[in-house]
């Protein structure tokens, strides 16, 4: 790998708040994965955070691995807990002691696998793996059949690929990017406190 040229683009204590790491060569691939992303080592991602004055990371367990969050609590360990992060992928039924010990490996958010669910245009379908989640990482609670019901979570929401919106370039012809299905729900939920 060349050299990478210093560059300061954030201030001390920045953060990089996804990434993830691929190194099937050390961690086996998921036989039900939906992509094969290419190699990402770690190597890699700390010459790229020292090129950008990156301080702080959060790791995001990525579809490489499926449900197995052996390589996030790993990675995680390797980049130093003081300052890196882990979002796991992980089974609604994994066990509390399961979750204990990814929190104590670093991981603080869950990601939710919508491609194992087929809810990837499915909002409703959303919804029901959101309240899966939520009743297994969250205060135990009901969660209603619309993204309206999102701000009443008592747990923090994030997106991430920008809430998988499409720029102009990637709509059907006449179709205003605007005015596609989901932005406005995410306008308001950005109005939110928790999200």
């Amino acid at each position: 790998m060349g050299s990478i040229e210093q560059i300061d683009l954030f201030p001390e204590g920045g953060c990089d708040t996804h990434h993830h790491i691929f190194e099937s060569h050390k961690f086996p691939s998921s036989p039900t994965r939906h992509l094969t992303p290419p190699k990402a080592t770690i190597e890699e991602y700390e010459a790229f955070k020292r090129s950008l004055g990156i301080t702080n990371s959060v790791l995001t367990h990525g579809p490489l691995y499926g449900h197995d969050c052996s390589s996030l609590t790993v990675f995680v360990k390797q980049l130093g807990s003081a300052s890196t992060r882990g979002c796991a992928v992980i089974n609604e039924e994994a066990s509390d002691a399961e979750i204990e010990s990814l929190h104590n490996s670093g991981v603080r958010g869950i990601r939710l696998d919508l491609y194992g669910y087929n809810a990837m245009e499915d909002a409703k379908k959303q919804i029901r793996v959101l309240e899966l989640y939520a009743s297994r990482v969250g205060p135990k609670g009901q969660l209603g059949s619309s993204w309206e019901d999102i701000p009443s979570l008592a747990l923090q929401v994030v997106v991430d690929h920008h809430a998988l919106l499409k720029a102009q370039s990637m709509l059907p012809v006449g179709v205003d990017v605007l005015s596609q299905p989901g932005l406005l729900d995410i306008v308001a939920l950005l109005k939110s406190e928790n999200f």
